[in-house]
């Protein structure tokens, strides 16, 4: 239809927490979007126990994030005509394999 933009294809997006206490970046690399959507599970599987997500300085035992429980939904949007860089956005868990798995929606940068 004219005056549509095509929309983004979904890219997967698996992230677990390798050590307990050591935060991880949901991407390694700058990586920005406007809509991630993540469950807390791991590939396969549901997490042992609950994760938390914020910046570089979360962490569950201290409970310095929002924790998610096994199987809750995380959406993170910003405010309209921003985007977020998902290599700033960090876990942490309660137990080592435990994390996220969704997708979201690529964009570029210029």
């Amino acid at each position: 239809m004219p005056g549509l933009l095509p929309h983004p294809t979904p890219v997967l997006l698996e992230q677990a927490v390798a050590v307990p206490g050591t935060a991880v970046p949901l991407a390694a690399v700058a990586t920005y979007t406007r809509l991630a959507v993540l469950q807390a599970g791991r590939a396969g599987a549901a997490n042992a126990g609950n994760i938390c997500y914020g910046v570089a300085s979360v962490d569950i035992a201290a409970h310095r994030g929002i924790e998610l429980a096994p199987g809750e939904i995380l959406v993170i949007k910003p405010p309209e005509g921003e985007t977020i860089d998902l290599n700033t956005v960090y876990i942490d868990a309660d137990n080592a394999t435990d994390g996220v798995r969704g997708h979201y929606y690529p964009i570029t940068t210029t």
